[in-house]
């Protein structure tokens, strides 16, 4: 059986590290799949367990360390293939835009995942949307990753003050209730 491996992190902020997959004419990647975001991810390669498997597939698609801590869950992909997603919590390193399967890459916040209407190629792919809900679940962060959400929207606030106190605004936000 195939397997993939994926590793579901974040950064300080509770932004989640998305790849844009490539999907050129011709690439067979992805099972043939049209382009659009998801975790970072792929599979074991030689005598490599699926945990260095998905700290490699994290460091060669992102240029981010992750290590991950546990297993969070495995679940069928298809016909003799299934993914398994991993936990590594906060991940180390500077975001690379581009590698050699991906085209893009970006940070986002767990309830602003990319989604651009009519243009499916754009947006997050629906199983990925599912497994990082599965794993918000899983480990009960949602309160923790809107915490860090509203640290960092009040720290752009600051950021993006007039030195005289007042702060711009389209930074200005309230706390979620």
């Amino acid at each position: 059986m195939r397997e993939t491996v994926k590793i579901f992190a974040f950064d300080q902020w509770g932004r989640i590290p998305l790849v844009h997959e490539r999907g050129d004419p011709g690439w067979e990647h992805n099972d043939g799949k049209k382009p659009g975001w998801g975790m970072s991810g792929g599979g074991p390669e030689g005598t490599e367990t699926p945990m260095q498997a998905a700290t490699r597939e994290t460091k060669e698609e992102l240029g981010l360390y992750a290590k991950p801590k546990q297993e969070l869950f495995s679940e069928p992909a298809g016909c003799n293939h299934k993914v398994t997603v991993f936990y590594s919590g906060i991940v180390d390193g500077v975001l690379q835009k581009e590698s050699s399967e991906t085209d893009d890459a970006d940070w986002f916040f767990y309830d602003e995942l990319p989604e651009v209407p009519g243009n499916k190629f754009q947006s997050i792919y629906p199983a990925e949307r599912r497994r990082i809900k599965k794993a918000i679940e899983i480990l009960g962060l949602k309160k923790e990753l809107d915490y860090l959400k509203w640290l960092w929207q009040e720290r752009q606030g600051e950021e993006a003050s007039d030195g005289n106190g007042e702060t711009a605004e389209v930074y200005q936000r309230e706390p979620a209730g």
